[in-house]
């Protein structure tokens, strides 16, 4: 039953990314059935309770066969936090489609969701989001949604995101989970980082992978979807070229060269092409930027920002 929680923000992604408005509009009783389900399933506490069923979160040796503490007896943070995650995007597409009052349940009940998990497992002497009220299992997975769905406050998240890389006495993230790893990286604005964190895949390279395992345990596909979250994350945090509006209908760019000096890429959008040439130099960037025909964006460098046109744009900060 969790998994469903990420189907709900997969449709929130194809949102971001398409118009097709009648699809993800077919998608919302779906939607609605899967967040009742577990609505019933609220704890007194404003958690959520025990669980039926398999409860997947990741296969990580520090989790009870994929699942994380918590989720069979009730209160588990990762499997609420993904909930309120859930109610999120859920409320962003009822409001999409002019579903105000359920928009607007929906946003309420991840506040409250999420200041009860704060409430009951965050420890302040750790600076860590604890996996149960208990606070006595930690792991990368709980405190990567923390910031995710700012259930921690934002002022607190890049020092979260700092122990997260660092502390190995976390319960680490598989390679699949490493997707929302990079995606909490991103929005704690360090996505500088993320070339360094790519020790994994070039491990797998070497030893002659032509496509990405699963994880490093031995009954595993060799070919697997899971792992191939740098196809994306290459474009989306290094050239830094995401939606910033429903549709891709404007664009936002905020590149992290990390230790590259030149960023050349072509990102593919329903409109045509986004071709981007930067070359760091010093503190700035030269360059130019090409959109497709009718859409428009913006360019972000440090404290700086401008407005790109469709065509060619000069850029030189």
């Amino acid at each position: 039953p969790a998994f469903s929680l990420y189907w709900i923000a997969m449709v929130h992604d194809y949102y971001m990314h398409r118009k097709d408005d009648d699809f993800i509009k077919s998608c919302l009783p779906g939607i609605h059935a899967v967040l009742g389900w577990f609505e019933r399933r609220m704890d007194n506490n404003g958690m959520l309770g025990g669980l039926e069923w398999f409860n997947f979160s990741d296969w990580t040796d520090g989790f009870l066969v994929g699942a994380p503490a918590g989720v069979d007896n009730g209160n588990s943070a990762l499997i609420t936090l993904n909930y309120a995650y859930a109610l999120d995007r859920a409320s962003d597409l009822y409001a999409y489609f002019d579903y105000d009052t359920e928009a607007e349940k929906y946003k309420k009940m991840s506040n409250e969701i999420k200041s009860s998990v704060y409430e009951q497992c965050w420890v302040e002497s750790s600076g860590l989001m604890a996996d149960t009220p208990e606070r006595n299992v930690f792991s990368q997975h709980t405190n990567i949604f923390g910031i995710l769905t700012d259930c921690v406050p934002e002022k607190q998240q890049k020092n979260l995101m700092i122990e997260i890389l660092n502390n190995p006495e976390l319960i680490q993230t598989t390679i699949y989970y490493k997707f929302y790893l990079f995606e909490a990286l991103y929005k704690t604005g360090m996505a500088d980082q993320y070339l360094a964190l790519l020790q994994t895949w070039e491990d797998m390279l070497e030893d002659g992978l032509t496509t990405f395992a699963e994880g490093d345990y031995a009954d595993r596909s060799d070919c697997h979807a899971w792992s191939a979250s740098p196809l994306y994350h290459f474009l989306s945090s290094v050239a830094g070229i995401r939606p910033e509006t429903p549709g891709f209908s404007t664009v936002r760019i905020d590149p992290k060269f990390g230790h590259l000096n030149t960023i050349k890429v072509q990102v593919a959008h329903p409109q045509g092409i986004i071709s981007m040439n930067l070359i760091k130099q010093g503190k700035g960037i030269r360059g130019d930027i090409e959109l497709p025909e009718g859409l428009k964006g913006t360019l972000y460098w440090a404290d700086d920002k401008i407005n790109l046109n469709a065509g060619r744009n000069e850029i030189g900060f």
